[in-house]
Parts: C-alpha cells; sequence; structure tokens
C-alpha cells in the first residue's frame, strides 16, 4: 500500500511541474529537461534502494549461513544497535545501514565462509 501511494504522489509531481512551469511562464522545452530530470532522479532513486536491498538481503543470507544474530553481527559493524540490526532485515526493511557497513560485514562473513575450506586438514 505504501507503493502505491509514493507512486501516486510522484506522479502527481510529474503533473504538477508542467502546470507549475506553465502558469510561471517557463518555455516548453525548460518544462521538458524538469519533468525528463525528476523522471531520472526518481528512477535513480528506486534503483539505489533496490540494490541496497539486494545487498542487505545478501548479507543477512550469509549471517543465517553462519548462524549469526544481530548481536554478532554488531561486532563487525559496531555502529549500529542490535534493534538497527534487527530492524535491517529483509522481513522488516525499516531501516538501511551505510552501503559502506554492509559490504564490510558482508566481506568479513565471506572470509569466515571460505576460512574453514582452506584450513590445513593435519
Amino acid at each position: 500500500m505504501r507503493k502505491w501511494g509514493y507512486w501516486m504522489v510522484t506522479v502527481a509531481g510529474w503533473v504538477f511541474l508542467p502546470v507549475l512551469g506553465m502558469v510561471l511562464g517557463w518555455s516548453p522545452w525548460l518544462i521538458g529537461v524538469g519533468v525528463t530530470a525528476t523522471i531520472a532522479m526518481d528512477i535513480g532513486s528506486w534503483w539505489r534502494g533496490r540494490v541496497r536491498r539486494q545487498a542487505l538481503a545478501y548479507m543477512w543470507q550469509l549471517a543465517t549461513q553462519l548462524d549469526d544474530d544481530e548481536r554478532q553481527l554488531q561486532q563487525l559493524i559496531p555502529q549500529y544497535g542490535v534493534v538497527d540490526l534487527r530492524l535491517s532485515r529483509p522481513e522488516f526493511n525499516q531501516f538501511s545501514p551505510a552501503p559502506r557497513a554492509v559490504r564490510t560485514a558482508t566481506a568479513a562473513m565471506t572470509a569466515a565462509l571460505i576460512a574453514p575450506r582452506h584450513a590445513d586438514p593435519h
């Protein structure tokens, strides 16, 4: 439901910009550039959000493979609290840590998964 509301407001903004431009006497090309730029920024924002959600889902997938919970994950990225990390789970999707923190945790967990495979068998 929230997504529909967001897109309704976004499309209303796309419609409102040309109307505002006509009222203010902007030239048609300027209105077209404004609408195009607004649409491009909205698509870019949607894409960045999608990529961030995928990175978070992968981080939590690795945490599940390692049987880690929020407390162990907090040791990898200490700038966030346990509640923040719990809210970043894909089923909640209410908090998004910085991309650098997600990359750091993902790299550390990937190394932890690979390390036992390369351990000396003797």
